[in-house]
């Protein structure tokens, strides 16, 4: 991909935490059983072990292995996290602006876990009151006793001048939350990709942006951020010019990619994220940038007529433009003729999806299962077989 660094949530307000912490498991709330938006268990919610408190944490600190996998490679971690407590703990509103000390202190006890193998954070919803507290002192304080490496920033919100200053004069890059692909005039007031803080310092020009189009669930506000039930809403050479505008300028930015729920990106996002790497000259592989994406709605596939071939929309799953087709009959297959070195087919790979054999030129080139195999007692429907 050509990336430099990844930004990745500790936690996004419901409550659960992608790291293990001893202070954070003390200070959680029992599982919610009432209300504002619920007034029953929250689904999936569990107390710890012998306590009147929800179970938030994993056995597994995700963050600090992904930092150290990250590390080998020569890549940053940036950890991500609101600056107050959850205010949503397991979908139940209990308002914004709850910064107990308990907060700094979980901020504290995971810089200390974490040590070098994170290169920084980016502290969300420091709106309005936030930069004229303390809050920016003490995240300040908690992050860069432990490590003074750390570049750190706070966002003030979406737009200009919002995305690209710095309010708490704490910060080290701008927070640079925007709902569209940047131009121009973000860079106003900027010389070599830097301005200057309050206290007279220089930080990085940086900008962030969704890729996927906005989820019709959320608030308008939401955007599309993590977004996998959506299709992109830039191409990817709007993407790589965007990449390089930037980066010609003296500037750096994220952009958020939201994951399918197995971890996994679908393949319209890694040609994205590849195709910025080329914008950035981070990378000159093509693997995946210089492929052609073919639908399964493309003209140029013929299906069998004895398929029975039914195609499912909307999918939400993160496929490629949300869409299969599908068949459960044996033998059905399709066939799609091309010129090229390579050929990538991409599928789905669920409970009740079998066996597919591949042909190129009426070679076979092996058997591939598209079955996640079920829990012991389930067995798997009938799967599909394509040639």
């Amino acid at each position: 991909m050509g990336a430099g660094y990844v930004l990745f949530s500790v936690g996004q307000n419901r409550g659960y935490v992608s790291t293990t912490s001893t202070i954070y498991d003390n200070n959680s709330p029992p599982c919610p059983t009432s209300g504002t938006e619920s007034t029953t268990v929250a689904k999936g919610c569990k107390n710890q072990t012998g306590k009147n408190k929800a179970d938030f944490t994993p056995t597994r600190d995700l963050v600090l292995d992904l930092a150290k996998a990250l590390k080998a490679k020569g890549i940053c971690t940036i950890a991500y996290t609101p600056s107050g407590a959850p205010n949503r703990w397991a979908g139940v509103n209990l308002g914004d602006g709850q910064r107990p000390q308990w907060y700094y202190d979980f901020v504290k006890e995971r810089a200390q876990a974490w040590g070098d193998n994170i290169a920084g954070w980016w502290f969300d919803g420091c709106y309005d009151n936030c930069p004229s507290s303390d809050a920016p002192k003490k995240f300040w304080d908690s992050t860069t006793a432990v490590n003074n490496k750390l570049a750190i920033s706070f966002n003030n919100g979406i737009g200009i001048p919002k995305s690209f200053r710095s309010r708490s004069g704490y910060d080290h890059y701008t927070p640079g939350e925007m709902n569209r692909l940047f131009r121009q005039g973000d860079f106003d007031g900027f010389s070599g990709g830097a301005i200057a803080r309050a206290d007279g310092k220089k930080i990085q020009w940086h900008g962030w942006t969704y890729v996927t189009h906005h989820d019709p669930f959320n608030p308008p506000g939401w955007g599309g951020w993590g977004q996998v039930e959506a299709n992109l809403r830039f191409t990817k050479e709007q993407i790589r010019d965007n990449t390089k505008f930037i980066v010609d300028r003296g500037g750096v930015v994220t952009w958020d990619v939201g994951l399918n729920p197995n971890g996994a990106w679908s393949l319209s996002r890694l040609q994205a994220m590849q195709a910025a790497g080329n914008g950035a000259a981070s990378t000159d592989d093509t693997t995946y940038s210089g492929l052609t994406l073919v639908n399964n709605d493309n003209s140029g596939i013929t299906y069998s007529s004895d398929g029975n071939w039914s195609t499912f929309t909307n999918r939400k799953t993160g496929d490629y433009k949300q869409d299969v087709a599908a068949t459960r009959v044996n033998g059905a297959y399709i066939e799609y003729t091309f010129t090229g070195t390579s050929v990538v087919w991409a599928t789905s790979k669920t409970r009740d999806t079998g066996n597919i054999e591949i042909f190129i030129d009426d070679v076979s080139q092996g058997t591939f299962s598209t079955n996640d195999t079920p829990p012991p007692g389930n067995a798997a429907r009938r799967g599909r077989r394509t040639r």
